[in-house]
């Protein structure tokens, strides 16, 4: 009898142990996954004002059905690509497409984006702090979608 106890402590043991590693598992895959993925490669670059440009980077990780994804910000106007990459990464995208061809038509406060592709996500206002000033832009979407 008492055989039969010690060997289903032992399975009781086994399988919190198990559980255990499979909670530590799942913390760290959850724990190292962003909610806002960092951005790739500065693709384009189109000024709103004088302050602010539109910033359009594309991202190779988007999966299956659209391995490239493009994440447009609005940021301050900076001449270095590695200072937007910077600004970007604190930054909430205002469109996410995978179109990579869309059309940007500015002006000095907001800008016309026409595209014919999906459209994951879409703000029409985006804003960033300039100093003691908020910059802020409106932006108007045409979306024709080819695809089915």
């Amino acid at each position: 009898m008492q055989n039969a106890v010690g060997f289903k402590r032992k399975w009781v043991w086994l399988v919190v142990l198990l559980a255990m590693v499979a909670v530590f598992f799942a913390g760290l895959r959850i724990g190292s996954s962003r909610s806002n993925p960092y951005p790739g490669v500065l693709k384009t670059l189109v000024p709103i004002g004088s302050t602010g440009a539109i910033y359009v980077f594309r991202w190779d990780k988007g999966g299956a059905t659209a391995p490239n994804l493009y994440r447009y910000y609005f940021l301050a106007k900076t001449s270095n690509a590695g200072e937007a990459l910077k600004l970007a990464r604190a930054a909430t995208p205002f469109l996410v497409t995978d179109d990579a061809d869309s059309k940007i038509l500015a002006s000095d406060d907001s800008a016309q984006i026409t595209t014919d592709a999906r459209i994951y996500e879409f703000s029409s206002k985006a804003g960033f702090n300039n100093g003691d000033d908020y910059v802020s832009a409106t932006f108007y979407l045409s979306n024709s979608p080819q695809r089915p």
